[in-house]
């Protein structure tokens, strides 16, 4: 297209150049060729605005007098050879940003679809879950605070204990939403509901993690800002990676966020 309107420009050089509606006009379709050769996709409305103007320009330029428009035909012939290409150009960007939208709904759906079969999977276990000193003080915690990180040893039923926790307050209403990243939270966080995170091994598993505990700390307002509405998160993490990152990440220290608390698991000594 861009060879199409510098076709129309060379013509226009033999005519007057004193007019500068035609000028104006061929440098706004040239406008509109670098903007589009630029972008990626484009919306339905942004679409039909950009066709629409360059549809007015074309007949402008070709409705001019004839003096004006030197080889009308051949002008005519170049204004819809334009609006064609130009047609086909927005019509792939506009498919393009289509797709890429549904990509996405797809990929929700899937995670959507995920989430639903671990929830299964923990339902399956917990009929064999046995009620410990440690969940009954996770329940304590978790009802007078928005967070409440498990801190213990591996096997030690941090998990376990987690999501038992988190399928007695599905049973009160609350929206389960098992996560494995910060941003999942922001993602799926939703102000009109209640809702329960459950993030398992918020800082490593075998080890500190320091992407995780840098996108703790970035999110933490926002993730704040989620909880607000008495919505709940449960966190765990092993003792040992937790005492890596005792004095890194504000997640962990109840004197600095006064919404969190931290349970540890029985029989593990800090």
């Amino acid at each position: 297209m861009y060879t199409v309107i510098q076709d129309i420009k060379s013509q226009n050089t033999q005519l007057d150049m004193h007019d500068n509606s035609v000028d104006d006009d061929l440098e706004t379709l040239q406008h509109y060729c670098n903007y589009i050769i630029d972008v990626q996709e484009i919306g339905d409305e942004q679409y039909d605005e950009i066709l629409k103007k360059v549809s007015d320009i074309i007949e402008r330029i070709c409705d001019s007098p004839k003096e004006l428009c030197f080889k009308v035909g051949l002008l005519e012939h170049l204004g819809t050879e334009v609006i064609n290409e130009l047609h086909n150009v927005l019509q792939n960007m506009k498919d393009n940003a289509v797709i890429q939208s549904l990509q996405m709904k797809i990929k929700d759906m899937e995670e959507e679809v995920t989430q639903v079969k671990a929830i299964e999977q923990w339902i399956h276990y917990d009929k064999t879950f046995a009620e410990t000193k440690v969940s009954e003080e996770v329940v304590a915690a978790i009802k007078n605070h928005s967070c409440v990180t498990i801190i213990g040893s591996p096997g030690s039923g941090k998990t376990a204990t987690s999501q038992h926790v988190a399928l007695i307050y599905r049973k009160q209403g609350y929206q389960l939403v098992p996560i494995d990243t910060p941003e999942q939270i922001i993602t799926y966080g939703d102000p009109n509901k209640k809702q329960i995170f459950v993030y398992d091994d918020i800082l490593g598993v075998f080890g500190v993690d320091h992407d995780k505990v840098d996108k703790l700390e970035r999110k933490r307002e926002m993730l704040m800002l989620v909880l607000e509405n008495d919505s709940k998160l449960i966190m765990t993490c092993r003792k040992s990676v937790f005492k890596a990152t005792e004095m890194l990440c504000t997640f962990q220290s109840t004197k600095k966020v006064s919404s969190f608390v931290l349970v540890k698991m029985k029989n593990d000594a800090f």
